[in-house]
């Protein structure tokens, strides 16, 4: 997905002449690490490498040798095509668009007008207008792209101080050493030692010739066997290429820069190459230069054995002059160079996953480049970013490189086409606007070495079923062989089926005759309904609505996303209900999700995100013990709000809801959204859907409490698991199977958390803490401190703290006495935390604001099977929610991803996996998913290391569909039996709240901070009344 790392840009290096920059001092360092490629991808990579390892040396080698180009010099443009670079800048996502505006801020870049693109002529899926322009925000670099990257080199020259060098000398070849890593060889010079190697080669931007990178490689074989293996299922596009200058200058004739054209085979793309230094091509220096590409169908309709260059190059220049509307027969134009027909422009596939590099772990070596995204300035961005964030993980103290959870499969995929979409600029426009067996001739990657470890592959029967390599550069019996093999397989998947196979679509063709044979892709538009207020219900929207502006998937409108309150809105201020917004500046607790820890890349790259627009921020914590104190957990793994959590979920959730605009449409149970500090978000607002009824037709329809209707709706998507909400929620026949098979497969560990004020400070030196070996605490957190530094906390010198309890004792305590658990927890919280710090906490006059259950807190089982949510396709009914993958905020989101790629394959005609449709089997404890990094603790999984934090066992006693409804029903609550609400949350009784931290409840915050004894004494005679009233009439919540 194009989510990708986005943070401002640190220091890289100092750019030094040859031989000065090994003088350059340095810190000894744990790790080298060796980049070759001086583009945008090696300096997104760079840039991530250095944020996150304090403990690397980096050399950036820019200037690669090319024996087909020995006078190439970095940041300088000999030839308009061997060394290409984009016109103009331009983004579809925010991470990028706002590196643009940092580097415009800085001078980089200027800002272009709106209407510098156009689009001519008429395509599939426009209206009818002739001409009509592309309006996106477009950045041009000052002195032209080719000096870009130099200049952001030269910017921060100084601000590494010696941990990252950019090299001038020219490596001539690497090799492995036995010890492990790679020997670098400059001629003459002295080898050098590094611990791993990132090549960088962007096929939009080429400040780097690609035979470098394909030389250095092939001096690295064996060891580089597999990475160029993988490289090799490239296929590219083709086209006809022409420069030419025309005096004097067209200028104002031509109202636009640039043109996508439509509908014209001769003519795909033609753009005016503004004057600029580093091009050296550029001659004569008075005159105008443009460059015209054709499509791929008609460069491979005129190449061909002595193919007329000059007449090619003819048609191509008339066709300009036709769709711009010039005369050019009175004004001198010259041919820069004859007519190229260009073999290897970009790619039309891309590696599956879209991780940002390829990687051989066990050789220490990856390449990383827009070919791993998408052939476009974001997408370089966006593969060094991640590369560099993966990479940057991976790297070992003791010299190894481990990638975790990601497999050799994982970091050496198989290749995927890029689905058809319009509207692209520059290179990508012959990606993207055709099928692949438009260039299905004239080899792939033109580059002997992979072709002829692709042969050994598919000799040994790696690639014989595949259709997503493309091989004629092949011998033609091996051609013959894979054609055979893949008509069977065609044949075979359509038996006795009325759908085409649509697993690999669009088709993955050796030559044209087989595109044409080959069965059509059958697209389904779809309407999706989510329902479902935190991390799996937004994510499964958010991303299914990106896959849709990608062409991934096929969707009939805008995603429409349902909300109300979650488990991550769980904040609350002192003396205002947990329904009212934070206000910024009064004290608050997070009584819900503590810490939000990232092992995945995409999610990381999310938090991230969020980081660097301020919403949330690293924050350190460790683990306490009676015996060992307080130990730091460094760096610090994860982040909390900087103004608590219910705030980031808003602030993340708008943020991304605004990026994508039209194709996401959020409906919330407040009338006013984004909140305002201090609105009241009601649990049970007229405006919350809670009914889901299927329609004769099969589709669905939705409805609020105010009886407004929305729909219909093809496909719907739950992401919520409170066994009572499904209870009340899931009660028409269609929702009959999902509902019984979440009730009895699905359990929960219970949460008891108390939210403290201790009136003295205790002052300590940590902020939080993951509590080991004591049966009644599991987790401690100082709200104080959650706060950034510019943002104020008005505790007027107390400290507001959470506890929360280890799993077996909440199912304990709250199975024994429903009625004095909370009295109890407040009581041993306190007392256990004095005694582990070895202080009386009681002296500091401690009060207790608010105790509570969570009776789902947390999932105890997990589906037996990794699909991460559930699918039923008679119904076109979907489940997700953290339950699905690990109980977190990450593993919510990564199901709620899952969700959506389920539903974009499903919309493509692909069926949807055998494992996400009801999986039969009992469902396991959910620690068994705590591996690769993870732990999993009383209060969640997190992605963190500490020698002595250990996942706990699965709880002895958790809480069934059955547990909750034999709770409830005694009691009539909402959801089994009766409609009673929490009068603290209705309107128009905001005073009379009695167990959420208002009302007659803080009546008796100072009995509450009695000594121990005086509490066991009071606690039956005054505390219990108002929180049994909470528990007989509970409000329902939200999602």
């Amino acid at each position: 997905l194009r989510s990708a790392v986005r943070t401002p840009i640190p220091a890289l290096a100092s750019l030094c002449s040859p031989g000065a920059s090994m003088a350059v001092a340095s810190q000894a360092k744990d790790y080298r690490v060796c980049v070759l490629g001086g583009g945008m991808s090696a300096l997104a990579a760079v840039e991530q490498l250095t944020q996150m390892q304090s403990r690397l040396e980096i050399d950036v080698f820019c200037e690669l040798y090319d024996p087909c180009e020995p006078n190439h010099s970095y940041g300088f443009g000999q030839k308009p095509y061997v060394d290409y670079v984009p016109e103009f800048l331009a983004s579809d996502g925010p991470e990028f668009a706002a590196q643009m505006r940092e580097w415009e801020r800085e001078g980089l870049l200027l800002r272009c007008g709106e209407n510098s693109v156009i689009q001519l002529g008429v395509a599939e899926g426009h209206n009818n207008e002739n001409q009509r322009f592309l309006q996106r925000q477009r950045y041009k670099p000052k002195g032209g792209a080719m000096q870009l990257c130099r200049q952001l080199l030269r910017k921060h020259a100084t601000s590494s101080a010696g941990t990252v060098r950019v090299r001038a000398e020219q490596p001539w070849t690497i090799s492995a050493t036995t010890r492990g890593g790679w020997l670098v060889s400059f001629g003459k010079a002295p080898q050098e030692h590094y611990h791993f190697v990132l090549l960088a080669y962007d096929f939009c931007w080429r400040l780097t010739h690609v035979k470098a990178i394909r030389e250095l490689l092939d001096s690295g074989m064996p060891h580089t066997k597999k990475l160029i293996g993988c490289f090799g299922e490239l296929h590219a596009a083709k086209c006809l290429a022409l420069t030419f200058s025309v005096e004097p200058p067209l200028g104002r004739a031509v109202t636009w820069d640039a043109a996508l054209v439509h509908g014209n085979p001769v003519l795909k793309w033609a753009f005016r190459s503004h004057h600029c230094e580093a091009a050296v091509w550029q001659r004569p220096r008075g005159a105008e230069h443009w460059i015209l590409l054709s499509t791929s169908e008609h460069s491979q309709e005129r190449f061909g054995v002595r193919w007329d260059k000059q007449k090619a190059g003819q048609e191509m220049l008339d066709m300009f002059a036709k769709v711009a509307g010039v005369d050019i027969s009175e004004r001198q134009v010259r041919f820069v160079g004859n007519p190229y027909h260009w073999d290897l422009p970009a790619p039309r596939n891309r590696p599956r996953g879209e991780l940002g590099l390829l990687a051989d772990a066990k050789h220490a070596i990856g390449w990383t480049g827009d070919f791993c995204v998408e052939p476009t300035p974001e997408g370089c961005w966006l593969a060094g970013s991640r590369a560099g964030h993966i990479l940057a993980g991976a790297l070992q103290s003791n010299g190894q490189v481990d990638f975790g959870h990601l497999s050799d499969t994982e970091l050496l995929p198989p290749w995927e086409y890029h689905p058809m979409r319009f509207g692209d600029e520059d290179l990508a426009a012959l990606t993207f606007s055709a099928t692949p067996a438009a260039s299905a001739y004239r080899g792939t990657c033109n580059w002997e070495q992979a072709e002829e470890i692709m042969l050994d592959r598919f000799k040994h029967g790696e690639l014989a079923d595949s259709d997503h390599v493309w091989f004629d550069h092949l011998p033609k019996n091996a051609q013959q062989e894979f054609a055979r093999k893949r008509k069977l397989r065609a044949r075979s998947s359509t038996v006795g089926s009325q759908q085409p196979d649509v697993h690999r679509a669009p088709a993955r063709l050796v030559s044209r005759a087989a595109a044409e044979a080959a069965a059509p892709v059958v697209a389904h538009s779809l309407r999706v309904a989510v329902v479902g207020s935190g991390p799996a219900g937004f994510f499964c929207a958010e991303v299914l609505a990106e896959l849709a502006r990608l062409g991934k998937a096929s969707l009939d409108g805008p995603v429409h996303l349902f909300r109300s309150r979650s488990k991550l809105s769980a904040t609350q201020m002192e003396t205002d209900h947990n329904t009212v917004y934070p206000r910024p500046g009064e004290p608050f607790f997070d009584y819900g999700c503590q810490y939000i820890t990232a092992g995945d890349p995409w999610f990381r790259a999310k938090m991230e995100a969020s980081e660097a627009k301020g919403f949330c921020h690293r924050w350190p914590v460790g683990v306490l013990s009676r015996n060992a104190g307080y130990e730091a957990i460094e760096p610090a793994p994860g982040w909390v709000g900087v103004q608590g959590m219910w705030m980031l979920q808003e602030q993340m959730f708008e943020y991304l809801a605004v990026q994508q605009g039209k194709r996401l449409k959020l409906h919330h149970s407040v009338a006013r959204w984004p909140p305002s500090p201090g609105q009241r978000f009601n649990d049970h607002s007229p405006l919350r859907v809670e009914k889901y009824s299927k329609n004769t037709d099969g589709t669905w329809t939705l409805e609020n409490g105010n009886g407004d209707r929305f729909g219909p709706f093809d496909v719907l998507v739950g992401a919520y698991d409170s066994h009572t909400h499904t209870n009340v929620q899931l009660q028409d026949p269609a929702t009959r199977r999902m509902r019984e098979y979440l009730h009895a497969n699905l359990r929960h560990s219970p949460v008891i958390t108390a939210m403290v004020i201790f009136q003295r400070p205790l002052a300590l030196p940590f902020n939080a803490a993951y509590v080991i070996g004591d049966s009644r605490l599991a987790w401690v957190s100082n709200n104080n401190m959650k706060v950034s530094k510019n943002v104020a906390f008005k505790a007027g010198g107390r400290e507001f703290w959470t506890f929360m309890a280890p799993a077996q004792y909440s199912c304990d305590s709250f199975g024994s006495d429903g009625k004095g658990y909370k009295q109890r927890a407040f009581n041993d919280f306190v007392t256990a935390f004095g005694e582990i710090l070895g202080m009386d906490l009681w002296s500091h006059s401690p009060s207790l604001v608010r105790a509570l259950h969570w009776e789902a807190g947390l999932p105890c089982t997990t589906l037996p099977s990794n699909a991460g949510c559930l699918y039923d396709s008679e119904q076109r009914l979907g489940w997700c929610g953290h339950w699905a993958v690990h109980g977190s905020v990450e593993g919510a989101a990564l199901s709620g991803r899952r969700m959506a790629e389920l539903i974009a394959g499903v919309s493509l005609g692909r069926p949807p996996p055998v494992d996400a449709e009801y999986p039969e089997g009992m469902w396991p404890d959910i620690g068994h998913r705590a591996e690769n990094g993870y732990v999993r603790l009383s209060n969640g999984f997190f992605y963190l290391q500490h020698p002595r934090l250990k996942s706990i066992p699965p709880p002895i006693s958790s809480l069934s569909a059955v547990d909750t409804e034999a709770f409830w029903s005694q009691h009539a609550a909402w959801g089994f039996g009766g409609t009673a609400r929490s009068q603290g949350s209705d309107k128009g009784h905001l005073d009379k709240g009695h167990a959420k931290g208002c009302g007659r409840w803080r009546q008796n915050v100072d009995k509450c901070s009695a000594a121990p004894s005086e509490v066991e004494e009071w606690t039956g005679q005054h505390q219990l009344r108002p929180q049994r009233r909470w528990l007989t009439a509970r409000g329902r919540g939200g999602h």
